[in-house]
C-alpha cells in the first residue's frame, strides 16, 4: 500500500532526505540507482497536497501536487539536489479546457517572474523570443530547446505545442523546468473541450545543472572543462542566430546566460575568456538584407559588386539600407532637369567591424 498525505509539504534544495522524512512520515524511499536515493510523497487519489520549495523571495508554491520526488546523491553528500513535482491546476485534478489550462499555467509563470525568476535560454540555442519560439516548421538548426515563458500563446498556438515541451527559468543559482502532457485525443484539444492535463516541474541546483552537461569522466572536475564546452555552445548559438536572421527572425541581443554557481570549498571557478564575458555580439561576417532589421551596431560592407566595397556605420534596430547606384554618364544637373534619380536596389550587407 502506498502512503499518502494531504498535508502541506515544505522543503528546500539541499535539505537531507532524513530531515524531510522526519516531518512527513508518508515519504517512501525508492531503490538506490548509481548512488542516488529517490524519496517520494504521493497525494490521495481524490485530493492534492500543497508544496512549497523554499528559495527566499523566489520560493515556489504549487497548490495541487500529485507526486513529489526528491533525489539524494549519497556519493556527493549534498542533500536533495534535484526535485520532480507532478501537479494539476485544480484541486481535484479534473479535466480542463485547453484555454483554461493555458491561462492558469501562464498566471503561474507571471507570478514566478514577478518574484524574480528569469526566462532561461539554453546556452547553445538562438536567443529567440515570443512567438518566434513557437514556429513549428523552423529548421532543426534553429529550433530552440524550450519556449519563451514571458509570451502567452494564443489558443491556436497552445493546441499545437507538443507534449513535454519545456519552459525554463533560473533564479539565484536554482533552475526550474515546466512541461505538460495530456491523456485525451488531439481532436478534443482542437475543439477546446475538457482534457486530462498533468503538469510537471523539475527543480535543480546550479551545481547539478552544470554537472549534467558532462559525462562520467569529466563530471567531478567539470569546472576544468567548462570553458571549452562554453565556447562550443557559444559557437553553436552564433551559427543558429545567423540562420535565424536570414529568415527574418529577431534575436534578443540583451540576453545574457546565468553566471556559474559558487564553487565548493577548495575549488574555484575558471577564468572566462573575453569571448564569454564581453557583451554577446553577433559574429563578424553576419549578413543581412536591405529592408530587414539591423542586428548589430557596427561597420557594414555592401556586397553588391558595383558598390566597390562601400561601407556604412549602422545602428542595431534600424532598417538595413538599400544601395544607391548613380546612373551612368549623367551629370547631376541633367538628372535634376530630367527628373531622373539614382537607382536604389536591395542588396546584402556584411558586418566587418563592431561599433
Amino acid at each position: 500500500m502506498i502512503n499518502t498525505t494531504s498535508q502541506h509539504v515544505e522543503t528546500t534544495l539541499g535539505e537531507s532526505s532524513q530531515q524531510l522524512a522526519q516531518r512527513h512520515p508518508a515519504i517512501t524511499k525508492k531503490n538506490q540507482q548509481l548512488g542516488v536515493n529517490f524519496y517520494t510523497i504521493n497525494s490521495p487519489s481524490d485530493k492534492r497536497f500543497p508544496l512549497t520549495i523554499k528559495h527566499g523571495r523566489q520560493s515556489i508554491h504549487i497548490p495541487y501536487v500529485m507526486t513529489f520526488m526528491g533525489m539524494d546523491d549519497t556519493q556527493r553528500n549534498v542533500g536533495m539536489d534535484e526535485m520532480n513535482v507532478m501537479f494539476s491546476l485544480n484541486a481535484a485534478g479534473s479535466p480542463m479546457r485547453p484555454d483554461d489550462a493555458k491561462r492558469a499555467l501562464f498566471a503561474m509563470f507571471r507570478q514566478l517572474m514577478a518574484n524574480g525568476w528569469q526566462v532561461l535560454i539554453y546556452p547553445s540555442d538562438p536567443r529567440l523570443r515570443g512567438r518566434d519560439t513557437l514556429i513549428n516548421d523552423l529548421p532543426e538548426k534553429i529550433k530552440p530547446f524550450n519556449l519563451d515563458a514571458s509570451y502567452e500563446p494564443t489558443l491556436a498556438e497552445w493546441i499545437k505545442i507538443n507534449k513535454m515541451t519545456q519552459w525554463r527559468f533560473y533564479a539565484n543559482n536554482v533552475y526550474a523546468y515546466f512541461s505538460f502532457y495530456f491523456f485525451d485525443t488531439e481532436d478534443k484539444i482542437k475543439q477546446n473541450q475538457p482534457v486530462a492535463y498533468v503538469f510537471n516541474m523539475e527543480v535543480i541546483t546550479g551545481e547539478t545543472y552544470h554537472r549534467n552537461k558532462f559525462d562520467s569522466e569529466q563530471v567531478e572536475q567539470w569546472r576544468e572543462h567548462w570553458v571549452e564546452l562554453a565556447l562550443d555552445m557559444r559557437k553553436d548559438r552564433e551559427q543558429a542566430e545567423a540562420h535565424a536572421r536570414l529568415i527574418g527572425l529577431s534575436i534578443d541581443t540583451h540576453y545574457q546566460d546565468p553566471p556559474l554557481p559558487p564553487p565548493p570549498p577548495g575549488m574555484s571557478n575558471p577564468t572566462l575568456p573575453p569571448e564569454l564575458t564581453q557583451l554577446h555580439h553577433v559574429p563578424l561576417g553576419t549578413r543581412a538584407y536591405s529592408g530587414t532589421v539591423c542586428p548589430q551596431t557596427g561597420l557594414w560592407q555592401c556586397l553588391a559588386p558595383e558598390a566597390e566595397a562601400q561601407t556604412r556605420m549602422l545602428q542595431e534596430g534600424t532598417t538595413m539600407p538599400k544601395y544607391t547606384a548613380a546612373l551612368p554618364q549623367q551629370h547631376p544637373l541633367w538628372q535634376w532637369l530630367t527628373g531622373t534619380t539614382p537607382l536604389a536596389k536591395y542588396v546584402e550587407w556584411e558586418l566587418i567591424n563592431y561599433g
